[in-house]
């Protein structure tokens, strides 16, 4: 039952990941993604751990299903090769240092809020 579980969250979370994608275009819309599954991770772990017991298979739809899939580091990854291989060097270093600070910075700042309130 977890294994259909994690696959329908994951299901809902590439469609996320793309309608994202179609919004914000480029690494702006890799950037907006992983931002918002990292926001969301923190939420939903500080509300799970303290505020809603769930069903054994409820944690691993959100969190490995849904979120595993919204969150795009292996498209953060090659997008990030691109940038450095097409010469934009600097622009790939930004864009690295800048996911990798919003997604620490969402993620922590979901958990405070679910915490906090």
């Amino acid at each position: 039952m977890i294994w259909i579980s994690v696959a329908l969250g994951g299901a809902l979370g590439a469609l996320g990941r793309f309608a994202i994608a179609q919004q914000v275009k480029g690494v702006a819309g890799t950037l907006v993604a992983n931002g918002v599954g990292c926001l969301l991770m923190g939420c939903l772990v500080g509300f799970l751990s303290t505020r809603a017991p769930v069903s054994e298979a409820v944690r691993p739809f959100l969190l490995t299903g849904v979120l595993g899939a919204l969150t795009t580091y292996s498209t953060f990854s090659l997008e990030t090769l691109q940038l450095w291989q097409s010469g934009r060097a600097l622009m790939a270093v930004a864009y690295a240092m800048g996911t990798l600070l919003l997604s620490l910075l969402a993620c922590a700042l979901g958990l405070w809020m679910t915490r906090s309130i």
